[in-house]
């Protein structure tokens, strides 16, 4: 965070064409500040490929870039799609594996919508946010360069700005995303003696108790920064201090099954080892 803070000059910089107007920089360096490192609340909204309803799958990586486009003006120009999937392609090269792109469309024809997607060719998952719920909630700046952002794992804002707009605004993301020496010279190895933990007589609403064990196996200290579980009926509790190499730490889950059936939770460990998110799970049969 504090890299970002340090950059926060720049971003204004890039965001006001024009800096010669003390007003224009002033307003972005007011954004800037109000919204980096604040977490966003994304809704689940009905999502489209190529115009066609399709579910989609929650991804677990470590960075998101968040668009939303409201319906005001020529929409096709605010979408530029065109350069999303040049975009989207770069990072691919760059980065594989650890950026997923939110696109949320407030259009005013659904129809419209689908035939930019087909007419571009564009073959990403969308989310049609009709009532503009992601807006609502978050309440949005209402310039289109302040709707897009660089969200880190857990959905706090690591730079504002749309890039579409503004090349040099591309590269700072790039730069963000990919100069992460710093990071990776503190990368430690892990030993997990079991991933997948079934539980036996499972009660619905009694609370039942897990632990997963993880070894620091490297060289440096193992961070566990976040824990994130796919479903409220399951609690995680880890350690936040460093853990030794060679030494051994528990991720410990409460569960509490609302429901009596089959179960079946993903929990997800946020580390500074090669792997980023470890995934592991919970399942049993709650009666």
């Amino acid at each position: 965070m504090r890299k970002i803070l340090n950059l926060l000059p720049l971003i204004c910089l890039i965001l006001v064409v024009s800096c010669k107007k003390n007003n224009l920089t002033t307003s972005a360096q007011k954004i800037v500040t109000e919204w980096v490192g604040r977490k966003i609340t994304i809704p689940d909204v009905n999502s489209t490929y190529m115009g066609t309803d399709t579910i989609m799958e929650k991804k677990h990586m470590p960075y998101r870039i968040l668009i939303y486009t409201d319906s005001t003006g020529c929409v096709s120009c605010k979408l530029r799609l065109s350069t999303w999937k040049y975009y989207m392609h770069e990072i691919d090269s760059l980065s594989p594996g650890q950026v997923d792109f939110l696109f949320y469309f407030q259009p005013k024809s659904s129809k419209d919508l689908t035939n930019l997607l087909r007419i571009n060719s564009f073959e990403h998952p969308v989310y049609v946010d009709q009532q503009g719920e992601i807006n609502r909630i978050n309440n949005f700046p209402s310039k289109i360069e302040y709707q897009c952002f660089l969200l880190d794992s857990q959905d706090r804002v690591l730079l504002i700005g749309n890039p579409t707009l503004n090349p040099k605004m591309w590269e700072l993301y790039k730069q963000m995303l990919t100069e992460r020496d710093d990071e990776k010279s503190i990368e430690t190895t892990v030993e997990i003696e079991c991933r997948e933990i079934e539980l036996k007589d499972l009660k619905t609403d009694i609370i039942s108790n897990a632990a997963f064990v993880i070894k620091n196996t490297g060289s440096k200290p193992l961070l566990i920064s976040h824990v994130d579980a796919s479903c409220g009926c399951t609690v995680p509790h880890w350690e936040s201090r460093p853990i030794k190499p060679e030494e051994k730490t528990e991720i410990k889950i409460e569960v509490k099954p609302d429901n009596s059936g089959y179960f079946n939770k993903s929990i997800y460990v946020y580390t500074n080892t090669n792997e980023k998110v470890i995934p592991l799970r919970i399942k049993g049969r709650a009666e």
